[in-house]
């Protein structure tokens, strides 16, 4: 029984080291970078549109309808 006890602690012990060591790396991506070469070359050439917009009710949103539209020349 005692020998039950200390195996189940020596377990949790070393599964708490793992996802306690693997917690702590930087984010992939950082949210405020371009997330790819076509939004980096339209922010580049004062062309580029915002990501989110705050609709009618205050909640904001994603702004794909204005990301979507076509360019005007």
């Amino acid at each position: 029984m005692l020998a039950m006890l200390v195996r189940c602690l020596i377990l949790f012990v070393a599964i708490l080291s793992v996802s306690w060591l693997g917690g702590c790396q930087r984010q992939p991506f950082v949210s405020d970078m371009p997330r790819t070469p076509y939004e980096r070359y339209m922010a580049l050439r004062g062309r580029e549109r915002p990501l989110t917009v705050q609709g009618p009710t205050g909640i904001v949103q994603r702004n794909i309808r204005e990301r979507l539209q076509p360019l005007e020349p």
